[in-house]
């Protein structure tokens, strides 16, 4: 191998990584984004199921949804450590409607920074065997 030819192949290796590095770490970094995201949706759901299953237990008592909310508040930040953006609980003849909204970490900041999820339940209510 001539001089020449060494010398231009010195600090190839150093520009690589420079060059690699970067696309690398971004990959990386919207890799940890998707799994925060995917853990604040998760904890949104599992979070509005148990509102509206406290809230349909419940159901007539004038207590209802401040005891689904106060439950709704203490998973989420049992869960995740941060409050809930809006709690949302809506009673219709049949069943309990919950919605629960959350702001996901932002590691990347133009990705998603808001989830929202949702569940219904059906009212338990006792029937006497006449009223079947």
């Amino acid at each position: 191998m001539s001089r020449d030819r060494e010398r231009f192949g010195r600090g190839e290796a150093s520009v690589e990584t420079v060059l690699v590095f970067p696309v690398l770490l971004g990959v990386v970094l919207v890799l940890v984004q998707l799994a925060v995201t995917m853990h604040t949706a998760h904890v949104a759901g599992v979070v509005a199921m148990r509102g509206a299953q406290v809230a349909a237990q419940m159901a007539g008592h004038p207590a209802a949804v401040p005891t689904a909310v106060d439950e709704m508040d203490s998973m989420i930040r049992g869960l995740q450590g941060r409050p809930a953006d809006s709690l949302a609980l809506q009673f219709d003849g049949l069943s309990v409607q919950s919605r629960v909204v959350l702001r996901t970490g932002g590691v990347v900041p133009w990705l998603a920074s808001r989830v929202e999820r949702g569940a219904s339940v059906p009212l338990e209510v006792f029937r006497f065997s006449g009223e079947r």
